[in-house]
């Protein structure tokens, strides 16, 4: 049954749309719904208690725990569908054309395609597809929309909307207006900021020397925070004592590095290391790229096209970074000479800008699967482009299609940062001190949690985490010949709140330090969320899994290969476990074997050697 009283849904809250909401809403309507929130009104959430108070009575923001499933729908609308069709549609915008002019490549649209995607298109996607969920309890919408495009043209005919929400007419009308005053802004504000991007490299620091690039056979992408301590294999898992020795390899980290013990490892060892964006711009570069062709040239073509091109403003910013991003690698690849660049969990519009800078200074670009990417449209595996990448399995290849369709495929297996360990320590027949005696009167049932807890844009916020290791908890108790181990992802919860988890609950333990590479040896029976990469490692490696999907996604992967790997509500996960433990009940030896094949390759040691042979067939021209 549909509610017939009126819900006000704001799309972003702004001072512009919190001030019309106050003088034309608030009086018959004292609550009001959000689902993005401005930068200016974080800052005044975060600092200013007293108005952040008021607001939070008046405002309440939606998020996927209201709308659960709706997390997976919205990237599979704005991957594969919404944003090529946004993009396409507007393919004369003057800003992209000057942007590709500048670039000379059609290519480097995929990356505008990228920016557009994380800066515009998923956002807007969010609101209309929790639009949708709203009119099916609410005929009366009032929606005041971010700007005047109407992104139900762009949608899949599933999710979009029957019916056109109301906006008010005086918003129409205002909107209207700010969004002209917008464009002819956006006229002065792109030679502005182009302006202001060359003073920006202009004050890097320019050299009048002659570069001599510096040659290396590889060069690995590094985080800033240097290495994590608590899982150093994370960094090191690519080094051997031959040609991936890392005294030969350049490390280049993304920003400054923060870690003062990271760089005294460096300095030590003299292991090569750079700075991405921070190389020096030789002269000639800057006055003939930056300032010639980035300013005046693109000033010129600006206003030639200003007449017949359109001057919608949402590729202004993504058309901006592609083009910082372009300069940057450009200047990076003119103080080195790289022949493969490995790029790592790097899945940003920066991937594909240097990978196309680098052919063209003859150089190659491969990266690789660090996570379980089973949800269609995701930003980690769309718009990627590479000389080679490395999945897990086949499974990928079909799967994702669209995202490969610039790049090549090879298989190596899954879980490069570790699943490599586990072998090799399980052939020791290694055992965790700690866990040796508790292994004698117990079994083990390892629960796992996942990252992104605290983030209001995950699709795990802190709610569904608690849940999910609530309801793992209430559903073994039962069991007391087995010992529960809970294993944080990372700092998505407090000590505290963990401790309210686990309060009431007798032979469970909170570990955080033990490496989970390790931890998978310990485990008889491993419970994950969601669709959590470590579940699928777990499998590979001859462990029991249960998946417990509670964003509920009918989408699942692994559902259609049995209805005891995945459940979707508490009653189904309790029933699949209690099948496994009292009835030791478990997949047959034939599926398992199709999910290591199609998902996970082998266990045997060598995903990360599968990758280094990758990287050398670059080297050596066998592409």
């Amino acid at each position: 049954m549909k509610l017939k009283e009126k819900v006000i849904v704001i799309e972003q809250l702004d001072v512009f749309t919190s001030i019309f909401y106050y003088i034309f809403l608030n009086k018959e309507h004292p609550i009001a719904y959000y689902i993005h929130r401005s930068h200016v009104l974080d800052f005044l959430y975060a600092n200013l208690h007293l108005i952040s108070s008021r607001l939070e009575k008046k405002f309440i923001r939606l998020n996927f725990n209201d709308f659960l499933g709706s997390y997976c729908e919205i990237k599979e609308e704005t991957g594969l569908y919404a944003n090529d069709t946004l993009f396409g549609k507007n393919n004369m915008n003057i800003f992209l054309n000057s942007t590709l002019n500048f670039c000379g490549d059609a290519r480097y649209s995929l990356a505008i395609k990228k920016e557009l995607y994380n800066r515009y298109t998923e956002k807007r996607i969010k609101t209309f597809v929790f639009l949708k969920k709203i009119a099916n309890k609410s005929d009366n919408i009032v929606f005041l929309p971010y700007d005047s495009e109407n992104i139900n043209n762009f949608l899949s005919e599933k999710n979009q909307l029957l019916h056109d929400p109301q906006i008010p007419i005086v918003y129409t009308y205002l909107l209207k207006f700010f969004g002209d005053i917008k464009i002819i802004g956006s006229l002065f504000i792109f030679p502005l900021m182009l302006f202001l991007l060359s003073c920006f490299f202009l004050f890097k620091g320019i050299t009048f020397r002659k570069i001599s690039k510096k040659k290396y056979t590889y060069a690995i992408d590094s985080y800033s925070y240097g290495i994590d301590w608590k899982r150093p294999y994370h960094e090191f898992f690519i080094y051997n004592r031959n040609d991936f020795n890392p005294a030969k390899i350049l490390h280049v980290f993304r920003s400054s590095l923060t870690d003062k013990k990271t760089k005294n490892l460096f300095q030590r060892y003299h292991y090569p290391s750079t700075v991405w964006n921070q190389q020096k711009i030789p002269f000639q570069f800057f006055r003939s790229r930056i300032l010639m062709g980035m300013f005046i040239k693109q000033l010129a073509g600006f206003c030639f096209n200003l007449i017949k091109t359109s001057k919608k403003t949402f590729l202004l910013i993504p058309c901006l970074a592609v083009i910082k991003i372009t300069v940057e690698s450009e200047i990076f690849y003119s103080n080195y000479q790289i022949h493969v660049f490995m790029s790592r969990d790097e899945y940003s519009s920066v991937h594909i800008v240097r990978t196309l800078v680098a052919w063209k200074n003859k150089s190659h670009s491969i990266g690789f699967m660090h996570g379980d990417y089973t949800i269609p449209g995701i930003e980690t595996s769309t718009y990627l482009l590479f000389d080679k990448y490395a999945i897990y399995g086949t499974f990928y290849k079909n799967f994702n299609n669209s995202g490969f369709k610039s790049t090549h495929t090879e298989i190596i297996g899954a879980g490069i940062y570790g699943l490599d360990k586990t072998f090799f320590l399980s052939q020791k027949g290694y055992f965790p001190q700690i866990y040796k005696e508790i292994k004698k009167n117990y079994k083990i049932l390892l629960i796992v949690g996942t990252y992104s807890g605290n983030n209001i844009d995950s699709c795990f916020t802190k709610q569904l985490l608690k849940k999910y290791y609530s309801e793992a908890l209430m559903a073994t108790d039962e069991f007391s010949d087995y010992l529960r181990i809970i294993k944080p992802a990372s700092d998505e919860l407090s000590d505290h709140e963990l401790n309210e988890i686990i309060q009431g609950h007798e032979r469970v333990i909170v570990d955080k330090d033990l490496w989970i590479y390790k931890l998978i040896l310990v485990s008889d029976l491993t419970l994950v969320i969601g669709t959590t990469t470590v579940g699928l490692e777990s499998l590979v490696a001859g462990k029991r899994v249960l998946y417990y999907d509670v964003y509920h996604y009918p989408e699942n992967v692994y559902a259609k290969y049995s209805d005891l790997l995945v459940a979707f509500n508490y009653e189904h996960f309790y029933k699949n476990i209690r099948s496994v433990i009292k009835d030791d009940h478990y997949l047959d030896d034939n599926t398992l074997e199709l999910i290591r094949e199609e998902h996970g390759y082998l266990f045997d040691g060598q995903v990360v050697e599968r990758f280094r042979i990758m990287c050398r067939s670059l080297v050596n021209g066998k592409e």
